[in-house]
């Protein structure tokens, strides 16, 4: 155990350390968004260490959070599927989206039926970090479409996070990831049996039924949308 949480004392392979690495090679905003999500033992323990890294004057390693971007298990986003633009209704793939703002024009022209099925299952959190990225033209039928209860829990999380707007649209190594992973995700979906089904049956653009909330329940499940913290949380 190291309570003091100093380098010196950890092994040079410590998962600790390298999640103090990790976070020492982030810009400011995303050191501190990712800080204030960890558990207070955590961030007491990574605190020291952090300013220990500034102190000795080791320069930031900024390939660290590429590669940890990479590590973290987005879905396949790729177009090999078999009439995968057939199936998005012509909707082309997210492959040429390379960067955030490619990204936020592709995920506008999404279906609002489409975006509730990716989401249904996701924190509040994470759709709420979603929704404040750009105006999508369809968050009010992607809330509708989500139903009562989370609707409220997801509204509830919007407010938490509008008091400080400017440090969520700061981290921007955290939203390229959360974008490039809701891409990944929404491609997978609009390319699936499922949702061919919800065409084929003219349902594409409607409310919620009994079906919807079976298809959701029955094929998707809990995307690694807290991929970030539980890298840094490795060595519990």
């Amino acid at each position: 155990m190291n309570p003091r949480g100093d380098l010196s004392a950890l092994d040079a392979d410590s998962p600790t350390r390298s999640a103090a690495l990790l976070l020492h090679a982030l810009s400011e905003a995303d050191r501190h968004w990712l800080l204030q999500r960890l558990r207070p033992e955590e961030s007491a323990m990574l605190g020291p260490m952090l300013a220990e890294l500034r102190q000795m004057g080791i320069p930031a390693e900024r390939s660290l959070v590429s590669s940890a971007l990479h590590e973290v298990p987005f879905l396949d986003g790729s177009d090999s599927r078999a009439g995968a633009d057939t199936a998005r209704g012509g909707m082309p793939g997210p492959l040429s989206a390379t960067t955030d703002a490619d990204r936020i024009v592709w995920l506008k022209q999404a279906a609002p039926v489409a975006l509730a099925e990716v989401f249904r299952a996701e924190p509040p959190q994470a759709i709420a970090y979603v929704l404040l990225l750009a105006d999508w033209p369809w968050r009010a039928q992607l809330l509708t479409r989500m139903g009562p209860s989370i609707r409220g829990r997801v509204e509830t999380a919007i407010t938490e996070l509008q008091r400080d707007t400017a440090r969520v649209r700061a981290a921007s190594a955290f939203q390229a990831s959360l974008l490039k992973h809701v891409c990944a995700r929404l491609d997978a979906f609009m390319a699936s049996k499922q949702w061919a089904l919800l065409q084929k049956e003219g349902r594409a653009g409607g409310l919620a039924g009994p079906r919807d909330r079976f298809l959701s329940e029955a094929t998707h499940r809990r995307a690694p949308w807290s991929g970030w913290l539980t890298k840094l949380r490795a060595w519990r």
